[in-house]
Formats: structure tokens, C-alpha cells, sequence
């Protein structure tokens, strides 16, 4: 029969049958309980996170956005509404400016909080797995864990993922202290006091906070355990208040911010928006390790995941209620935020519910193997385990021996300026200038230059742009030894009625064509804005939006034919009367300067 352990966790003790069974379930019990085992993938997963973080890759986009950012701002600065159209939480944005200010501005420096959580985030993980499950899939959960390639990476990445991972395994353990011993003052006062603090560096930690005090809170009210309320009040009451302050914060640094794309939660009332749930599932199965499409060999092992995760959700209400609402309900209050529109749901985003994934997973396969019996039920853990971890083991292999980095730009750079031949120009694409102004800047990396020391590619910097432009003009290049591309989306015209925009299947303000264009000095004007308008023959547009299509083309063509224009896209401006005399904000040409060549100043936003 099943006994009861002291962990609360039923464990299995029916005598096998098979005598060979016995004696391999015995093995298999004394080699995965092992302290020496969980170190071990504890200890290979250190490993995988210092490797990624010392490949020291170069900044790509979204790092590249924060970098220039922290350089740029003051502390002060860094409570104000950040530029490209970028968000990150105040807290975390002060400590990443602290590591720049006391150990330099390289990627080292800007990385190494979020490898500090991501190293932290694994004896935690393992702490709530043992308070959670039973011994026996401890080293399952931890190698997934451990292994995880989306954990791995956002361990070096200069974005608060990896702190919300950190955040949201320490307020799970939180809570479930909390729940074990809710008279100790000491405990509930530490607690209000980390809380608060996670709070203000991640966006998620409000989720989990306010779902596990709730949850405690109702539990005492429950039980009319008064006492126990009052002294809950010392960690609420500091968690309450944090809360007020980054919910202020929130509310004036991101009104301009913007989502592209269909990434909030929608409510499942047609099979449309039922069909939507796919996407989130999938990334989150991906950021596990365990999803692979239907079309793979691997494809059982997704839908085995997926049911014992079902199953473990069940077995866990059963069996242990209240540690089920504390680390369940942080769901909530996030996908309520993400049908206000507030929180999108992206792989990313979701990082933070991989602890949650996993708890449930390890609680679905004993649940699983229960009814097989002590040893057999063993021998069906290891199997599964081998089959889980399989596909996460090879790919952490492939990461730690050939790594991949996704950017390469300091090598790029340096190629180029070791094979510079006179008379060669640089083409820099519009992302890539937010990095190259970083490099310029942070002193980290020596930028290339000519036989007599002067820079190969100075670069000067326009004033800083309003913050819900996600891709503004940052580099004026000094010489004729580089072109830094722009970025011009398509912009609806103001006939375009809403009832219109409403039938289009998709936002029309999204770019049809991102044309980046060099700069002519000789025939288009320097700092001008090029503009290609393309008719895209994957997206249907409402009738009024394909007419001004057409308006526009034919503008180009005037205008290219106007000023003898030989370039392959021509320039359109659709300023406003009120702009006409402010100066180019790429070039800064004056009006009379652009005039001379018969053509106005270009929005360079």
C-alpha cells in the first residue's frame, strides 16, 4: 500500500512483483535521491549560464535600445519614459546604471545582474521542487530546468526576464513559508520587505505577489484565524504599498508604449480567438523544451507533457490545495492585465511560468505512475525522464561546444576595417545603428580607424527622440565613409475613416515595405527621407488605403521626375504647413538649403 511520507507527498511502497524490478528500482532510488545527482545538473547548468555569458556577443536590438539609454540618462533620468518605444522597470533599470557605473559600460557589466539571477534562480528551483514534489522527479524538473535553452540565454541578456524567473521562485517560496508558519513575525516582516523590493526591479512580481497574498489571505479569513490576518498585514502592508508606487510609475512612463501584433489574451468565445491560445501554449511547451511540431518524430513526447501537466494541476488541488493557489493563481492577474491590454503574451513574457510548468509536470508523472506500483512506477519515471530531457540535453551539447551567437557585429566591424580600401563606404542598416552608437560611446570596444588615428567612421548624435518612436534617426555620419539607413513606416492617412481601418484585417499603420535608403548628397538632398511604397501581395487593404496607395506612387514618380532623381525609391514628405520651417532632423538642413534643391524637409522620424 502507499504510505505517507513526511513531506506530505505519497510515495510508492507496493512490494514489485518482478524480482529483477525490485532490485533495479532499488538502484534507480538510491542514484536519482541523491544529493550528488541534483548538485550535478545544478552544476551543469551554472556551467551552460557562465558559457553563454562569457561568449560576450554582441548588444542585438532590444539590448542595443537599453544600452544607449543607461549611457545616455542619469539615475533621475531613469524614472522618465524611456526612448524607442522601449520598457523596463525602474528598479532594474537603476541597478544595470549602478553595475555600468562601478565596473564599466561593457556587455559584461550590463550582463552580469541578469547572470547573477540566473545562476541564483537554480538551488531555488530546487528548494521549491523538494517542498513540492517527491524526491523521485526532483532530477527530472531540475535537468529541464537546468537545461532550458530560453533559460540559458535570457541569463545574459540585458532584459529583466531572467529577474522575473529569480523573482517569481522566491515569492513562490515566500508564500509557501508564509502558509507553513503564519505566526512568525520575524518571517512575515522579511517577507514584506523582499517583496516590495521584487516588486519595483520586474513586472511580473506584482502578479505573484498579489496572487499569494490574496491567497493567504482568504485562507485566514477562512478559517477566522484573526491573529494570523493581523500579522500577514506586516508583509502586505509593504507590498501594498510598493505596488502603489510602480503601478504610478507604470502609469506615466508607458503611456506611449505599443505592441506590434496580436499578443494580448483574447477570451475564447469564437474559434478564432480559441485558435489564438496556440501560439502562447506552444512557446511556453518551447521554452520548457518539451514541444515539437507535429510533423516530428518527437511529437508524442509534446502531447505527453501537455497531459501530465493536466494532470499534475489536478493531482495538486487534490492533494495540497493552498501550495495550488500559490503557485497557480499568479495566471490570473496576468491574464487579466493582458486582456486590458497591459501585458502582451509572448515566449519572453512567459518566461516566469516555467517553474509553474515544471512543478506541474513532476506532479503529473507520479500521479502517472501511481497505479503501476513502487517499482515498476520507478522504472516508468526514469523511462519518461529519458524522453523529456533528450531533446533539451543535445541542444544544451550543441550550445555549450558550437555556439551560435545571434549578433556579431565587433567582429563584423573589425573585418571590415582590416580589409578597408580606400574609397569603400560602410552601410549600416537602420537596427543596427542603435549598437554602433553604443560601441561608440561605452568605451568597451576600440572602433576602427584610419592609418592616421582619426575614427574610420565618425559619427555624430541627433537630439533625443520622443519615446514612442520605435526607430528614430540616433547616427549623422561626419564623412562621406559611411550611410546609416532610416527606417519610414507607412502612415495612414487622415481620410482613412475608423469604421475603415476597423475592416482591415490587420493594423494598415504597420510598415508595408521597411525600405532603408543611403543618403544622396548630389541628387536627393542630404538627410532626406526615402520612401518606397510597395503594394503587398500577402495582405488585403480596405479600398480607401489602396487608393492612397496608388496617390502616393504616383507623388513619387512626380517628384523623382521634378528633380531628376535617378534614385531607386523616391522622396515623398507629408509634413504638416506648421513643419515646413524646421530643419531636417537627420541633417539639419535648413529650409532655404533643401529649397535650393526644390524639395522640403523630410519627417525624418
Amino acid at each position: 500500500m502507499a504510505t505517507q511520507s513526511s513531506g506530505s507527498e505519497v510515495t510508492l511502497e507496493r512490494h514489485p512483483r518482478d524480482a529483477l524490478a525490485k532490485r533495479l528500482s532499488a538502484r534507480l532510488v538510491a542514484l536519482v535521491t541523491s544529493r550528488e545527482l541534483v548538485w550535478t545538473i545544478v552544476a551543469v547548468g551554472a556551467i551552460l549560464r557562465v558559457r553563454q555569458y562569457l561568449l560576450n556577443r554582441s548588444l542585438w536590438l532590444d539590448e542595443s535600445f537599453l544600452g544607449v539609454d543607461l549611457i545616455d540618462r542619469s539615475f533621475r533620468e531613469l524614472f522618465e519614459p524611456l526612448q524607442f518605444n522601449q520598457a523596463s522597470p525602474a528598479g532594474f533599470l537603476v541597478i544595470e546604471k549602478l553595475m555600468i557605473e562601478v565596473f564599466g559600460k561593457s556587455e559584461y557589466a550590463l550582463r552580469a545582474f541578469p547572470l547573477v539571477c540566473g545562476l541564483a534562480s537554480l538551488p531555488l528551483f530546487v528548494r521549491l521542487a523538494h517542498r513540492v514534489l517527491a524526491p523521485a522527479v526532483v532530477p527530472l524538473v531540475l535537468a529541464l530546468f537546468a537545461l532550458s535553452g530560453a533559460l540559458v540565454y535570457y541569463s545574459s541578456e540585458v532584459k529583466p526576464y531572467a529577474v522575473d524567473v529569480l523573482a517569481t521562485l522566491v515569492l513562490y517560496l515566500i508564500g509557501l513559508s508564509l502558509a507553513s508558519d503564519p505566526r512568525n513575525r520575524r518571517l512575515t516582516i522579511l517577507a514584506g520587505v523582499v517583496g516590495a523590493i521584487l516588486i519595483q526591479i520586474c513586472y511580473v512580481a506584482i502578479f505573484v505577489a498579489a496572487a499569494i497574498g490574496v491567497t493567504l489571505l482568504g485562507e485566514r479569513v477562512w478559517r477566522r484565524a484573526w491573529r494570523d490576518v493581523r500579522i500577514l498585514m506586516l508583509a502586505g502592508a509593504p507590498w501594498a504599498l510598493s505596488a502603489a508606487l510602480f503601478l504610478w510609475l507604470y502609469g506615466r512612463n508607458l503611456t506611449h508604449y505599443t505592441f506590434e501584433g496580436d499578443v494580448f489574451a483574447k477570451v475564447p468565445t469564437s474559434p478564432g480567438n480559441i485558435s489564438w491560445w496556440k501560439g502562447p501554449i506552444e512557446g511556453l511547451a518551447g521554452l520548457v523544451g518539451v514541444y515539437h511540431t507535429i510533423h516530428q518524430p518527437a511529437a508524442p513526447i509534446t502531447i505527453v507533457a501537455g497531459l501530465l501537466c493536466i494532470l499534475g494541476a489536478l493531482d495538486l488541488f487534490a492533494r495540497r490545495r493552498l501550495t495550488f493557489f500559490i503557485i497557480a493563481t499568479p495566471v490570473i492577474p496576468m491574464l487579466a492585465a493582458s486582456a486590458l491590454q497591459k501585458y502582451p503574451l509572448l515566449p519572453r513574457t512567459l518566461l516566469f511560468l516555467v517553474p509553474l510548468v515544471l512543478v506541474l509536470l513532476g506532479r503529473g508523472l507520479v500521479a502517472a505512475v501511481r497505479p503501476l506500483g513502487a517499482a515498476r512506477g520507478r522504472l516508468a519515471v526514469v523511462a519518461l525522464t529519458l524522453a523529456l530531457i533528450g531533446y533539451p540535453a543535445v541542444s544544451a551539447a550543441r550550445n555549450l561546444f558550437s555556439p551560435n551567437p545571434p549578433e556579431n557585429m565587433k567582429w563584423a566591424l573589425r573585418y571590415v576595417s582590416q580589409h578597408w580600401r580606400p574609397g569603400d563606404v560602410l552601410y549600416l542598416h537602420y537596427p543596427t545603428q542603435y549598437a554602433f552608437t553604443y560601441y561608440g560611446e561605452c568605451g568597451c570596444f576600440r572602433t576602427p580607424r584610419d592609418p592616421s588615428g582619426a575614427p574610420l567612421w565618425p559619427v555624430g548624435r541627433t537630439p533625443r527622440a520622443r519615446p514612442w518612436i520605435q526607430m528614430p534617426r540616433t547616427l549623422i555620419p561626419e564623412n562621406g565613409n559611411l550611410i546609416v539607413g532610416v527606417f519610414v513606416p507607412l502612415r495612414v492617412p487622415k481620410a482613412l475613416s475608423t469604421r475603415t481601418l476597423a475592416r482591415a484585417p490587420r493594423q494598415v499603420s504597420k510598415p508595408l515595405d521597411e525600405v532603408e535608403h543611403p543618403r544622396n548628397r548630389d541628387r536627393c538632398g542630404a538627410g532626406d527621407m526615402v520612401k518606397r511604397v510597395q503594394r503587398d501581395p500577402y495582405r488585403s487593404l480596405p479600398p480607401a488605403a489602396t487608393a492612397e496607395q496608388q496617390r502616393v506612387e504616383r507623388a513619387v514618380e512626380r517628384i523623382k521626375q521634378q528633380n531628376g532623381c535617378r534614385c531607386e525609391a523616391g522622396l515623398w514628405s507629408d509634413q504638416s504647413d506648421e513643419e515646413q520651417d524646421a530643419p531636417c532632423r537627420a541633417c539639419a538642413m535648413s529650409p532655404a538649403q533643401v529649397e535650393r534643391r526644390r524639395m522640403r524637409p523630410a519627417l525624418c522620424e
